[in-house]
């Protein structure tokens, strides 16, 4: 493993916040600052990650928004009102026997 030395400045806040963490944790400050490099690398990751779920949520969300759109629709084309048990339903009833048929279909 090749070292390198790289420099950088920070204001005397920063400074004491790295001193109290590398005396409790009785560690050097160069140690310290490669756990800060790395996890801040592997915290890119993660924010990449992380957005690419937020995007797949979207997407998600969107299509339940259309699909409670479409269940609302099929209940008005099918006639059903709130007041009347869906058993006795007789399209709602033809449409159940047809997903039963074709429960193998994709």
């Amino acid at each position: 493993m090749n070292n390198y030395f790289i420099y950088f400045q920070v204001d005397a806040d920063t400074k004491s916040k790295i001193d109290k963490y590398t005396k409790e944790m009785n560690i050097t400050t160069s140690k310290l600052m490669r756990k800060f490099i790395n996890n801040g690398f592997n915290n890119i990751n993660s924010l990449d990650r992380i957005q690419t779920l937020d995007y797949k949520f979207d997407k998600l969300e969107i299509r339940l928004k259309r699909l409670e759109r479409l269940i609302k629709q099929f209940y008005s084309d099918m006639g059903i009102d709130n007041h009347t048990n869906p058993n006795n339903n007789e399209c709602l009833q033809k449409f159940y026997n047809s997903l039963r048929e074709d429960k193998y279909i994709d």
